[in-house]
């Protein structure tokens, strides 16, 4: 469960993002780019508890840039 300022919609994407407490939501419009909707509020990983999980797990982080 959680909250956003903006709509989200099927299809959109929730990402971590390194040295940010809240995530964000991201629209793919074509091929590679996305648009940024917003931050939004997750019950459970407001506060950086999704990170902490995966560093647990010993996940390995995707890299892309934002522009």
């Amino acid at each position: 469960m959680g909250a956003n300022l903006c709509k989200v919609n099927p299809g959109d994407e929730l990402y971590l993002l390194f040295g940010r407490q809240m995530p964000i939501v991201l629209r793919s419009v074509s091929e590679g780019v996305y648009r940024l909707m917003g931050t939004v509020f997750v019950c459970g990983i407001i506060n950086g508890e999704a990170m902490e999980e995966l560093d647990a797990t010993g996940w390995v982080p995707n890299e892309m840039m934002i522009v």
